[in-house]
């Protein structure tokens, strides 16, 4: 019965560095995530003080993305 456990302890111990070392390694490679890349460059920064008036302003999901829209067209000018 010993053995079984320590066989285990060491299976997990095992198992746990391994899933360990696999995330520390994904987080170095990590990219930017979708909208960050479309975004054109310069219009970032608009957006997300238009999404952040948005949500100041308590403006529906449903009409937000319209708001937002025309919030940015009227920062870029």
């Amino acid at each position: 019965m010993p053995r079984l456990m320590t066989g285990f302890a060491a299976l997990l111990a095992g198992t746990l560095l391994f899933t360990g070392a696999a995330v520390a390694q994904k987080s170095d490679t990590m990219k930017a995530p979708a909208p960050e890349k479309m975004t054109p460059p310069g219009e970032a920064d608009p957006m997300r003080e238009c999404d952040k008036m948005a949500m100041d302003q308590h403006i529906k999901m449903e009409d937000r993305a319209l708001f937002v829209q025309d919030c940015i067209a009227k920062k870029m000018k």
